[in-house]
C-alpha cells in the first residue's frame, strides 16, 4: 500500500494519563462547565529534540504528552519516556499535576510526512484512514485525522451492520477500553546479533523505545516484548533494519475492548 516510512517523517510520543477530581480540574486550569483546556510547550520538554509537549484536560483526567522526530531521538539517544519525566520535573507541570494519580501510560507514532506520503487509501476489503493514512500536519491534522477515521468507520461498518443485522450506529459500544493480553509467541526478533555488536555503535533502540523493549545486556541486544506497547517505532528507527517486529498473534498484546 505504500513505501517505507523514513524516520524523519514520524514523530514518537509518550503519554500518561491522570486522574484529577473535576472540581480540582475546573479551579486549576480556570474551567466552567463542560469547558476543557490544551496548553502545548516547547525548548525545555524535549532537551534539543525538534518536538513538545502537551497537557490537555479530560472530564476527570489530565493527559501529558512528550515527544519529538523519531530520527532525532535515535540520533541523540533520547527516550521519549525520559523526556516525559524531565517534563513532569519542571515547577509549572508539577504545580498542574499536584495530586493527580497515574492511571495510564502510552505511546504512538504520529506520521508528518504531509500530502506527498500519503498511501493508497483502499484496497479489496480494506480501507485506511485516520493517521495511518498521513492526514495530519503541522499543528492542525490531528482533528481532522481522527474525523477521517471515524467517518470512514462509521459509514463502512455502520452502514454494513444496519443492512445485515438491523444495527443503528447508537447501538455500538465505544472502544473504551484497553487491556493487555499476555504474550507466548515471539514478535520481536533481531535478523543479525552480529550487525548489533560489530556496527551499531550508539544502539539507538535502547533509547527511543519508549518501554525499554530494548536493552543493551552482555554483548547482545536483550528483547523484553511484553512491554512492548506496539507503537512500532522500532522498525523505523533501527539504522540498519535489523528489527524484525511483527504484531503479536490475535488474542494478545495490548487490544481494544469494545463496553
Amino acid at each position: 500500500m505504500r513505501t517505507d516510512i523514513p524516520a524523519e517523517t514520524v514523530k514518537l510520543y509518550a503519554k500518561q494519563v491522570f486522574r484529577l477530581p473535576r472540581a480540582v480540574l475546573e479551579e486549576r486550569f480556570h474551567l466552567e462547565g463542560n469547558e476543557g483546556a490544551i496548553y502545548a510547550f516547547t525548548g525545555y520538554p524535549t532537551a534539543g529534540v525538534i518536538g513538545k509537549a502537551g497537557i490537555w484536560t479530560g472530564k476527570e483526567t489530565l493527559a501529558l504528552i512528550t515527544g519529538g522526530f523519531l530520527d532525532q531521538l535515535a540520533e541523540k539517544r533520547m527516550s521519549p519516556y525520559e523526556l516525559l519525566e524531565r517534563t513532569k520535573r519542571h515547577p509549572l507541570i508539577q504545580r498542574l499535576l499536584k495530586d493527580a494519580e497515574p492511571i495510564e501510560y502510552a505511546a504512538h507514532m504520529i506520521p508528518k510526512g504531509g500530502f506527498k506520503m500519503i498511501p493508497q487509501l483502499y484496497d479489496h476489503h480494506l480501507l485506511i484512514a485516520g493517521d495511518a493514512a498521513t492526514m495530519v500536519s503541522g499543528r492542525r491534522g490531528t482533528d481532522l485525522a481522527m474525523l477521517s477515521g471515524k467517518i470512514a468507520g462509521a459509514e463502512t461498518l455502520g452502514g454494513a451492520m444496519m443492512e445485515k443485522f438491523g444495527v443503528t450506529r447508537t447501538d455500538m459500544a465505544p472502544m473504551d477500553q484497553v487491556q493487555r493480553i499476555p504474550v507466548t509467541e515471539a514478535f520481536i526478533d533481531i535478523y543479525d546479533p552480529a550487525i548489533c555488536l560489530n556496527r551499531c555503535v550508539n544502539k539507538p533502540c535502547t533509547y527511543f523505545c519508549p518501554t525499554q523493549v530494548y536493552q543493551w545486556w552482555d554483548n547482545r541486544i536483550a528483547i523484553d516484548q511484553e512491554r512492548c506497547v506496539e507503537c512500532g517505532a522500532s522498525v523505523m528507527g533501527c539504522p540498519y533494519g535489523n528489527i524484525d517486529w511483527r504484531y503479536p498473534p490475535g488474542g494478545t498484546g495490548v487490544v481494544i475492548k469494545h463496553g
